[in-house]
């Protein structure tokens, strides 16, 4: 789990998860299945990087929120497609996370 500290490590960092969801879902059709990838990589004092994982639209899966770059409704944890209105399966994406000092 990613740790941050805003004091040089001088207290005791501040933990945070990225994403949370069941492995199950959506159901492995192939291996590799999930890939238990991740890329950070720091940049000054901020972490950006890479992770896969399911896009199931449920916030709480993604504990310090997400923002989805396709048609999502979190309310029913349904996906659609580029028509807004099409049911989409949900799968295995990659998501892109940047981290800044905090205050």
């Amino acid at each position: 789990m990613p740790r941050r500290a805003n004091d040089a490590w001088a207290s005791d960092p501040q933990r945070f998860g990225l994403h949370s969801a069941l492995a199950s879902s959506p159901p492995r059709q192939f291996l590799p299945y999930l890939g238990d990838y991740i890329r950070l990589l720091a940049v000054g004092n901020e972490y950006y990087g890479v992770f896969s994982g399911s896009n199931r639209p449920d916030l709480a899966n993604f504990p310090n929120g997400v923002t989805y770059q396709r048609n999502a409704n979190f309310t029913t944890h349904k996906l659609f497609g580029t028509d807004g209105a099409t049911p989409v399966p949900i799968s295995i994406d990659p998501f892109f996370v940047r981290c800044t000092p905090g205050p």
